[in-house]
Formats: C-alpha cells, structure tokens, sequence
C-alpha cells in the first residue's frame, strides 16, 4: 500500500440523478432475459418494496444448517431474499480460459485521451465487449424529504464465464447517501438491481442481474481488502458479449506478477462521459491481497479488471488515490475464483 498520506477514493461514479419514491407505492424487481426492452435502466422501476428498513437485518434470511461455516452472502435481487452459505475455497493457482462464442470481431481501434488513457473506438469487438458499463441503484430514507430515495450509482463490471461477472462489492453493497446527507450510522443496504449494457445481436441493451454475492467480512466491516463481488445473471449473457481469461492467485503462478509488470484495465470513466476507455500502465507494488498499479483511475472504473499484459484478469480495480488517481485493488485468488465457478 502506498506510504504518503494521500485520500483514498472509491472508484465508483454517482449518477446525477435520484428519484424520491412514495411511501405506499410499490414496485417488483425481475431479472429480465435476453433482449430488455428497458433503454435505461431507471426506466425500470426494479426497487424493493418501500418501507424496507436500511439495516441489513430487514433481508429475509433463507435457513441455513450451521452458521458457524458462514462466510458469504448472495442477494437474490428477485426473490429479495438472502442467503448465507459456505465452502472450502481452493488455494492453489488457476487459469481459467476466456471465450468468444458469439464470434465478435477482435480488431482494435484507441484514440489516445493522456495520462496513458484511449477511447476503445472498438467497442463492439472483443475482449471488450466484456467489460460491460453498469448501475446499481440504492434505495434509503431521506429525512429532509420525509420519503424514500433511489440513488443510481455506475461502475465496471467484467464477465468471466457465461453466466458470471464480477465487480467491486461496493457497487452492489453501499451505504448511500444524497446531498451531503448521511445519518452517520454504518447501515449500508443491497442494490435494488444491477443492470449492465451489453451488446447482443448487434446493439446495446440494458440487462439484469439475478444475485449479487459478497464476502461476509465485508458484509460486516465494508473492509477493502474483501472489495470483490461475484454477479450472476439468469440468461448466458456471457455468450453475446464474451468472457476474460481468469488468472486465480497471480502471485503463486508458473508466471506470476511482478513488480514493474505492465498491467491495464478497460472501464467507463466519469471524467470522459462514460465512454469505453483503456487505462494502461505497470505494477508498483504487491500487498496481498492489493495490486497497486500507476493507471489512471476515476469514478467509474470501479468493479473493472486488471489485466496482465496476456490480457488475463487478475484482480479488480476499486480505489485511487486522490493526489495521484493511481488504482488498486484486490487480486483474484482461490477464495473468489472457487465462487465464481460454482
């Protein structure tokens, strides 16, 4: 981790917008399939029934034999239901292969934007199809208006295999607030939904996620060494826009990362009007579980891979630093990669 004394961001982007819901109304959120008809997600009006409380304690908990194995929780965003679970992770070194299904071209084209940024002007091909700009949306109480709030926030979101990808927990696993106004009070809540804009059959089209799974440390603590969230979809999304490589463990491969190894990530950055963008520079320091790396990061890159220089994904971006904007985050290891496989 860096020395300095530098602020450390959350690379997560807030919309402009927020919509103050009515206290009776309610609404149903569903995981749509392949071909959304919603242009905008805020169009779907996908929230929790109004009323819920923030604390995470208001989820309806799903039974479980033994909660002292219970090191996950899964958001199902449709049943509004949570559900504790376990396993053993692997701790030895994987690489998981990409895939292209669809047969999307893999031409290249940049527009070169500094600070060791370009606009990916090939948007529709891959592997950059499967970097997918997203939003979530959290819904809380706002005191000075005496409702209900949704508050959409937008990030990265990268898939893995067809029906999994994977983002920053605080994209799906915040504790919102809106005009400067915050209780104070630690009580961060679960995205309503998490759509992501994917290109299927030849256009882009706004599609929903089923679950959201997070570690429970950070459930409990919000702790950016646990920052990871793996999201599965009802339908193969993953077969229109394709998958990344995955390597498991970096540290521990027949080839791993090493300091002053070049590394990139391809996110939606605010701060170019959320606009496909390469971010590429080297490793400048390994912390597990932290990659830290000199790419330019801002707003919106959150829950993004970074990728080797094989065009691996080997961890996710999270944070900057302020002074700086160079991104970190954690690796990819055995613990995740076991999630998202299953």
């Amino acid at each position: 981790m860096k020395s300095e004394s530098a602020f450390i961001v959350l690379a997560l982007c807030l919309s402009s917008s927020f919509i103050v819901c009515s206290k009776g109304a309610s609404s149903n959120c569903s995981a749509s399939g392949i071909f959304s008809s919603a242009s905008n997600p805020e169009d779907k009006n996908a929230s929790l029934v109004d009323g819920q409380s923030a604390s995470t304690n208001h989820y309806s908990i799903a039974p479980y034999d033994d909660y002292n194995l219970c090191y996950y929780y899964t958001y199902d965003m449709v049943a509004h239901q949570l559900v504790q679970s376990s396993f053993v992770p692997s701790t030895s070194y994987f690489v998981h292969s990409g895939g292209n299904p669809s047969g999307l071209s893999t031409s290249s084209s940049f527009t070169s934007i500094g600070n060791n940024r370009e606009f990916v002007s090939s948007t529709a091909s891959y592997p950059f199809t499967s970097s997918l700009y997203c939003e979530s949306d959290f819904r809380f109480y706002y005191s000075s208006y005496g409702e209900y709030v949704d508050r959409y926030y937008r990030g990265t979101t990268f898939f893995v295999n067809p029906y999994v990808a994977i983002t920053a927990a605080h994209c799906v696993f915040f504790d919102a607030s809106i005009n400067g106004y915050d209780d104070s009070i630690n009580d961060p809540i679960f995205t309503n939904y998490f759509a992501v804009n994917a290109y299927i059959s030849g256009s882009f089209i706004w599609e929903y996620a089923q679950s959201v799974t997070i570690d429970s440390r950070y459930f409990s603590s919000q702790s950016m060494d646990f920052d990871w969230a793996v999201v599965r979809f009802s339908e193969p999304i993953g077969n229109y826009v394709g998958w990344y490589p995955v390597k498991a463990n970096p540290l521990a491969a027949p080839n791993p990362i090493f300091v002053s190894d070049s590394v990139h990530t391809v996110g939606f950055p605010s701060d170019r009007g959320d606009q496909e963008t390469l971010s590429e520079g080297s490793v400048t320091s390994l912390s597990s579980p932290f990659l830290n790396s000199n790419m330019y990061i801002v707003g919106g890159n959150s829950g993004g891979p970074i990728l080797d220089s094989d065009g691996y994904a080997i961890g996710i971006v999270t944070r900057y630093y302020n002074d700086t904007h160079y991104g970190f985050g954690p690796m990819l290891d055995g613990e995740n990669y076991s999630l998202l496989m299953r």
